[in-house]
């Protein structure tokens, strides 16, 4: 299965300091979770993928679900391994398309700028 890291958490730990608790997305849009203890032998897996994912997207493959308490979480154990990182797309886009930037401020919602520079003006009118 491939899913997207979507946000961690570090949660005080029963038998250690702490452990994380780290969420995912599928490609179909479907939620999990799994645990990441430092007292276990598979955290060296995980502590790369959480210290990656603090700088962009990370994209996992070969995630195992596992039922536990009738819940389906993602095993800590799977044999996990990055295929995609820091937003270079969505899993099989072949395409190496920029992404579009997404403005921060609708001021030039067209390509005329002397319109833009107008509106901009009365904005500025606005606040006096």
């Amino acid at each position: 299965m491939k899913a997207k890291i979507v946000g961690f958490r570090e949660v005080p730990g029963k038998y250690s300091a702490h452990f994380y608790l780290i969420f995912f997305r599928t490609v179909e849009g479907k939620n999990y979770r799994t645990y990441a203890d430092p007292a276990n032998r598979n955290y060296p897996r995980w502590a790369k993928i959480i210290e990656a994912s603090k700088t962009g997207e990370i994209w996992l493959d070969n995630l195992i679900l596992k039922t536990v308490k009738g819940q389906e979480i993602v095993d800590a154990d799977s044999e996990i391994k990055i295929c995609l990182e820091r937003g270079k797309g969505e899993p099989g886009a072949e395409s190496k398309a920029p992404r579009q930037a997404t403005p921060a401020l609708p001021l030039f919602e067209h390509q005329n700028w002397e319109k833009g520079r107008e509106r901009i003006r009365e904005m500025m009118g606005s606040l006096k």
